[in-house]
């Protein structure tokens, strides 16, 4: 496998999925930091085309196996040989006070789900959307082992999106191709993404599988072709949790959105009854603590037409399990924390090879 870091030379626009004609009230909105890493692969795999000059059949023939084995942002100010990702605030936690608090999980008693237990803020206080905050290397790290509290406001260790991201509007017109010429009615704006603010830069990176690229070049990125610098790097990981004997409860956190047929739940789990098998261990679904459904499609070169639209679970949401089976829960856990932490097997039931559904097991 191939790990390389992403920088982006210019502004990026990464659009959602949202109905966009061109008008003079017409704002094409961009879905950033929901971002598809599928975007990446179809950039990946353009560039292997061209560095091997291939051409677009070939291209397709060539790449059928490669996959996005792990995909996310990180924060620097250049390119570097080590690369330390960053992490969608999980859902499971509340901004108060400026200090994170866990959401406490208690029996469900009065919900119509068919979860048992259901995740509650137990304080009166007003309580702050961390959505657009993101988490480092170290915090996850902690937040797997259990922790809940991490401050965001002095001296934070959280950081805001807002602080190394700046969005530019752009007004544009379309043209008419076949005479060259603007076209009437055919104004709009674009918020693009500039990733670079007061405090340092974003950058991506992306673990590939069954491609190899140049250890260093060019990707064409986003809704304008952008151009990105990549170079290979190395992937600072997450430690691996430890597991508590006694235990028998764990969580998933999503790394990267998940497309599932049931909706918010994953197809190894059975829908009424709330359990189903992961890794040949039985599990039971507990509760969730998810986001709001972000719809992604995208668009097929080959086919020269859309792709399906799906509505994925946003990064950042939460999943909380029961093992079924109480004989050497630390065991059983460990299984899976090397199934999805180390090896990164995705979750996701659609387009899995691109990115989609990879997963952290941690402690609750």
């Amino acid at each position: 496998m191939q790990t390389i870091h992403i920088q982006a030379s210019d502004t990026l626009f990464f659009r959602d999925a949202k109905p966009f004609e061109l008008s003079e009230e017409s704002w094409a909105s961009s879905m950033f930091p929901n971002i598809s890493p599928s975007t990446f692969l179809g950039a990946i795999r353009t560039a292997f085309g061209t560095q091997n000059n291939l051409d677009v059949t070939k291209i397709k023939d060539s790449t059928l196996e490669a996959t996005i084995k792990n995909f996310g942002i990180t924060v620097g100010n250049e390119l570097s040989g080590e690369i330390y990702p960053t992490f969608a605030m999980p859902r499971d936690l509340i901004g108060n006070g400026g200090k994170t608090k866990g959401l406490q999980i208690v029996d469900n008693t009065f919900s119509s789900n068919p979860f048992k237990k259901v995740l509650l803020n137990d304080t009166s206080e007003k309580s702050e959307d961390l959505e657009d905050f993101r988490m480092s290397l170290e915090d996850f790290q902690a937040y797997l082992n259990g922790t809940k509290v991490f401050s965001y406001d002095k001296n934070k260790t959280l950081f805001h999106l807002d602080d190394f991201c700046v969005i530019e509007s752009k007004i544009g017109i379309g043209r008419d191709k076949s005479k060259n010429v603007t076209r009437e009615s055919a104004l709009y704006r674009a918020g693009m993404n500039r990733m670079e603010g007061k405090k340092g830069k974003l950058h991506f990176f992306a673990t590939l599988n069954n491609i190899i690229l140049e250890k260093e070049g060019i990707l064409k990125l986003g809704g304008e072709n952008k151009t990105a610098l990549y170079q290979e790097g190395i992937l600072v990981d997450v430690d691996c949790p430890t597991v508590d004997n006694n235990t028998f409860l764990f969580k998933l956190y999503l790394f990267t959105p998940a497309i599932f047929q049931n909706g918010s739940i994953p197809d190894f789990i059975n829908s009424q009854s709330c359990e189903g098998e992961i890794n040949g261990i039985e599990v039971q679904l507990l509760t969730s603590a998810i986001g709001r459904f972000i719809p992604y499609g995208g668009f097929d070169l080959d086919k020269n037409c859309p792709k399906a639209l799906y509505k994925a679970v946003p990064a950042g949401s939460v999943y909380y399990f029961a093992l079924k089976n109480k004989n050497q829960p630390q065991k059983q856990i460990e299984q899976l924390i090397h199934f999805f932490n180390t090896e990164k097997n995705s979750i996701s039931t659609e387009r899995k090879n691109e990115g989609f559904g990879i997963v952290y097991v941690a402690n609750i």
